[in-house]
């Protein structure tokens, strides 16, 4: 629920009256514990930005072992049929033009 209110009120902290006009406070921001964690990961993945080959074997690796995982647990497949749904998604979103090029001439010329 403090995720969700982090979303939703953009990190800020939400002032409310309560019964009697006392003033409520939401906590809508995360944890100091969730900020040291996540701005210790963004760091990693800024540091880790110059390696390009380095990341792609990683991919390769992690998503060879989540393959073997579910071949041999005999499970997941739910779980592996959409999380490859949404991979296929992200690469045509990747490869389609952001601009369709016969529509641009057609309004050009």
């Amino acid at each position: 629920k403090l995720q969700f209110l982090y979303f939703i009120g953009g990190g800020k902290k939400k002032n409310r009256r309560g019964v009697g006009g006392n003033e409520i406070m939401d906590e809508a921001s995360p944890p100091p514990s969730q900020q040291n964690l996540q701005a210790t990961i963004q760091r990693l993945l800024d540091k880790s930005v110059p390696f390009v080959l380095t990341r792609y074997f990683a991919l390769l690796f992690f998503a060879l072992q989540f393959c073997l995982r579910v071949y041999y647990v005999q499970g997941f497949y739910v779980v592996a049929y959409a999380l490859g749904i949404y991979l296929l998604k992200l690469l045509v979103l990747f490869v389609q033009p952001l601009v369709d090029p016969e529509s641009e001439v057609k309004r050009c010329g």
